[in-house]
């Protein structure tokens, strides 16, 4: 081994033990978890109690994945070629700090999700906010984004409190309150978001603070924001123009990071912009609005028609001469 070593790129030999280390240390939180699930003096005889994977498992499994990627990734590069990624990945990094530390201090305009429908979730709506609420951080910080990030009613006994703490949300450079909007935020500067609400929302205006229900529910509760928002008083209700401007067939109800990315680019990109071009650039591909039942059985019956009319023209030319001559 000692030989090897002093022909291998000692980077490389750096790398392979990172990776032994980590899988060992995975491995032996594993083996004490399983000893303490075991039951019965006879440890020996008794078998392990199964369970679901916990979130920290499968975060912990995908950061393995991604390291194992980069690892693999670093392995077959140069040296050269390795410094310069490892220069970039570093500047890229100090880029998005700066950026996030920009919107958190000076960052306009302000978005903030609502956080007071908790309680009307069940636990896996809950969970479904956690992600939907990380999902929105990493988009504004890759985007470079200068909206400034609002999470408010986060008080200790907020029901969806545990989904963010597994989320990590307490290292996001976003603003986290107790209070509620209605507390926090002058109403007259409030935009309420809602898909119920009757008219357009047209611009993203740096004065205005736009507010979006924190409300993950996956058989769609009507008029929830839009109840709370006119029950406490504000001003200005809008709805994002998918029916009017969006393109056909999608679905007026967006995730929360999809709501939070269209403000960003409808704000970069101007009053002049196209909102379908928006919504189709900010739409997961998996959500993006394709042809509808009937549509499909109209182009599969155009398809036929034209496989048959080949068919006739096929066999006409193919006549044999003597049919030809008669």
């Amino acid at each position: 081994t000692c030989h090897a070593a002093e022909h291998t790129d000692p980077y490389k030999l750096a790398l392979v033990l990172v990776a032994y280390i980590d899988d060992w240390k995975h491995s032996a939180s594993n083996i004490a978890m399983k000893l303490m699930n075991l039951k019965g003096k006879n440890i020996g005889r008794q078998r392990v109690e199964t369970r679901t994977p916990l979130v920290e498992d499968v975060v912990y499994e995908q950061k393995q994945r991604a390291r194992q990627t980069r690892h693999e990734r670093l392995w077959s590069m140069t040296r050269e070629e390795r410094t310069k990624f490892l220069e970039e990945e570093k500047l890229k990094q100090l880029e998005e700090q700066a950026a996030l530390e920009y919107a958190f201090h000076h960052g306009a305009p302000k978005v903030v999700v609502n956080c007071s429908f908790a309680d009307s979730m069940d636990r896996k709506e809950q969970s479904s906010l956690g992600k939907q609420l990380l999902q929105s951080y990493a988009a504004l910080r890759d985007l470079r984004s200068p909206l400034q990030l609002h999470l408010t009613s986060l008080q200790e006994t907020n029901p969806s409190l545990w989904a963010l703490e597994r989320m990590g949300f307490r290292k996001w450079s976003v603003h986290v309150h107790s209070e509620s909007v209605w507390e926090l935020f002058p109403r007259e500067k409030l935009v309420v978001l809602s898909p119920d609400a009757e008219v357009d929302l047209d611009e993203v205006n740096e004065e205005c603070i736009y507010v979006i229900g924190g409300l993950v529910d996956r058989t769609v509760k009507r008029n929830v924001s839009k109840e709370q928002a006119l029950a406490l008083g504000a001003p200005v209700l809008r709805r994002l123009p998918i029916k009017s401007l969006g393109p056909p067939g999608l679905f007026p109800v967006l995730n929360i990071d999809v709501v939070v990315q269209v403000l960003h680019e409808r704000f970069s990109r101007g009053p002049e912009s196209s909102w379908c071009d928006i919504f189709m650039d900010c739409m997961p591909k998996r959500q993006l609005p394709g042809p509808t039942r009937r549509m499909r059985q109209k182009e599969r019956k155009a398809c036929r028609e034209e496989a048959i009319d080949a068919d006739e023209a096929a066999s006409e030319d193919s006549a044999s001469p003597e049919e030809t001559m008669n």
